[in-house]
């Protein structure tokens, strides 16, 4: 009878504990229902449903103007380096295209997934194309700035993007970011009977919250903080050879190229503060939500979201960043409409050759043409005096 008392006094002590391990486990491993980013407002769906089409729409038009410009014009396409823009492009059009899906679809379903195998490897697939896409924005962005550090410093020697092989090896860095995605996504049955998809790096609740944190902890060191002290050192040892570069030739020439050094130094300011700025969002979201859950679930719904949103901005603001400093990519988008626009002037006012009473007078036509080919042979001069001081950007 007294071990039986023991025995139940025991299991009264125990039972409380086993409680709070097994919740503090299912807190970690799965977000829990009661959590306030689950349940978004009308007004927050409106807004952020709006942020996010809005933000889709930009980033695709903008990348993609930027690739048709590398592609069509000549003088965009002669420069190697233009090719790693394309290759940050489309990894930008990929990160907008599923991240933004994906968050629509979080505000609007949840963690809801759909069920059997079907749902299992689309579970894998959405993650690691996420990861890939954000992976190979970074590592090209990384690249192109050592680029330009071996191309302004280092004057001597060629600058990497002579070859095609830094392209692959963003690829390949990419891809390495997205694998841990296929061993860890799967779907569950969550408590309601509905298929969730979630990361489930272990069976066991402790080993899954110490991977969990592992993993996050290597993105913010991996995927922000060694590319940002990359980008920043790159970016202030070109500020400073290049303020202490002495340019040569006629005054003309020397504020030619002094403001054309300030653009550059602009320029690498401007996508170190952007990339510090947008990425801090998303890795503070991830660090809360695997340290402190509660905490995490506690704030507001708008604020996570809002979070995701202004990292992802990034993909549509690095291509305006060089439609901004590089007066290249400008000459190009102006191209582009001036001939759309030359197009109707060739065929109109076209008057017929038997009209006697304009004998003697040039047609609208071939001064439209005249003019065309005019303005086309100055741009080329202009063109031509910009190369010699061209370094690339």
């Amino acid at each position: 009878m007294l071990k039986r008392c023991t025995d139940g006094r025991h299991l009264q002590k125990l039972q409380p504990v086993m409680n709070q391990s097994n919740f503090n486990a299912e807190a970690h491993s799965i977000i829990p229902q009661s959590c306030l980013l689950l349940h978004p407002g009308l007004i927050t769906k409106a807004i952020l449903t709006t942020a996010y089409v809005v933000l889709l729409i930009a980033a695709c038009t903008v990348n993609t103007i930027v690739i048709y410009l590398v592609r069509t014009c000549k003088y965009l396409r002669q420069s190697t380096f233009n090719h790693l823009i394309i290759n940050m492009a489309v990894a930008d059009i990929m990160d907008v295209c599923f991240s933004m899906i994906t968050s629509l679809l979080f505000m609007f379903v949840g963690v809801n997934w759909i069920s059997g195998y079907g749902g299992k490897i689309s579970c894998k697939l959405v993650c690691f194309s996420v990861s890939v896409s954000i992976g190979l924005s970074i590592s090209t962005l990384v690249i192109m700035s050592v680029d330009r550090y071996m191309a302004i410093v280092h004057v001597m020697t060629n600058p990497i993007s002579t070859t095609k092989k830094c392209i692959a090896l963003s690829w390949i860095v990419s891809v390495l970011v997205g694998v841990p995605c296929l061993y860890k996504m799967d779907t569950r049955e969550s408590e309601r009977g509905s298929t969730i998809c979630r990361s489930v790096w272990s069976d066991d609740p402790e080993e899954h919250l110490l991977y969990s944190t592992l993993e996050e902890c290597g993105k913010v060191l991996l995927l922000y903080l060694l590319p940002l002290i990359l980008l920043g050192t790159t970016s202030v040892i070109i500020g400073l050879s290049l303020r202490k570069r002495r340019p040569l030739g006629n005054s003309e020439t020397q504020e030619r190229i002094s403001a054309q050094n300030q653009r550059i130094f602009k320029l690498l300011v401007s996508i170190v503060v952007l990339f510090a700025f947008c990425w801090l969002f998303a890795h503070v979201n991830h660090l809360i939500s695997v340290l402190s859950l509660s905490k995490y679930c506690a704030l507001l719904a708008p604020v996570p979201l809002l979070f995701f949103w202004i990292s992802h901005t990034n993909a549509a603001i690095n291509s305006i960043i060089y439609f901004i400093f590089n007066s290249k990519f400008r000459q190009g988008l102006r191209d582009v409409f001036r001939v759309r626009e030359t197009i109707p002037l060739q065929t109109r006012h076209i008057v017929p050759h038997k009209n006697f009473a304009f004998e003697g007078m040039e047609f609208a036509e071939n001064i439209a043409i005249t003019e065309i080919r005019r303005s086309k042979n100055q741009e080329s001069v202009e063109r031509d005096k910009d190369l010699e001081f061209d370094t690339k950007l």
